[in-house]
């Protein structure tokens, strides 16, 4: 009778542990969504500042000062910049288990099934279910002007799904079989924030560089002397860290 009740009582505390497992789980995925929130609403905030004060550095340098020279303005615009870029560092931090997968087209409501199966089908990822996903949504399309012999055009971009993944882990090993889209509709990028977009196209449209990739949110490129650079936001070409 001991080893039974034994028994009884090992099996209700596994139990027990289990359901406190996974209630755990649960307020800690509800804890990181309010603070990445929390976060991002917080960068947007500062982002909101800095802009506010540039634009009144602007005006007062179309004013003349007899008493201050532009050295003090320029102090500050580089101060406003540096801020500008830590503000950037956050808030890719908070997208570090973002993807999102151009061209993807969904025929129902249900995204993480839609992502699921295309990773698993395209990507051959083949140990993932939709509990794996955060969330799973499509971003809205935008028209993009394309200029042309006959003026400008507007073309429609492709449907975009954006991903949230819980593991990093697995975010970076969807990354890693993206190669395995070459030559299809679909392609898979980092979720960059707008000033890194806006960063790499800056050195994709360099005449200096010649590839460019990014991993973790950061953006690299290889220059015509084959060297690897670290490029930062902000940054002139010549002046990025060579790393290799």
């Amino acid at each position: 009778m001991e080893t039974i009740a034994e028994r009884i009582a090992t099996s209700a505390i596994e139990a027990l542990r289990k359901e406190f497992d996974v209630a755990i789980e649960k307020v800690v995925e509800k804890m990181k969504s309010h603070f990445t929130m929390e976060l991002t609403e917080a960068v947007d905030h500062i982002y909101r500042r800095l802009d506010s004060v540039e634009q009144r550095l602007t005006v007062l340098e179309q004013k003349p000062d007899e008493h201050n020279g532009n050295e003090g303005m320029d102090v500050l615009k580089q101060e406003i910049l540096e801020a500008k870029v830590v503000a950037n560092d956050t808030e890719q931090y908070t997208r570090r288990h973002n993807i999102r997968i151009l061209g993807l087209a969904n025929q129902n409501d249900d995204y993480k099934e839609c992502v699921v199966d295309f990773l698993k089908n395209k990507l051959k990822i083949q140990n993932i279910d939709k509990t794996d996903l955060e969330a799973a949504h499509p971003l809205p399309k935008r028209n993009k002007e394309l200029s042309t012999d006959n003026g400008s055009q507007s073309v429609r971009t492709k449907p975009a799904v954006i991903v949230s993944f819980h593991s990093r882990d697995l975010r970076d090993r969807v990354i890693r079989q993206r190669r395995l889209l070459k030559g299809r509709n679909q392609t898979i990028i980092e979720d960059l924030t707008m000033l890194n977009v806006q960063t790499l196209n800056r050195a994709r449209n360099s005449p200096e560089i010649v590839k460019t990739w990014t991993w973790n949110g950061r953006i690299y490129g290889i220059n015509k002397d084959g060297q690897t650079l670290f490029i930062r936001p902000f940054q002139p070409i010549n002046q990025c860290t060579v790393i290799s």
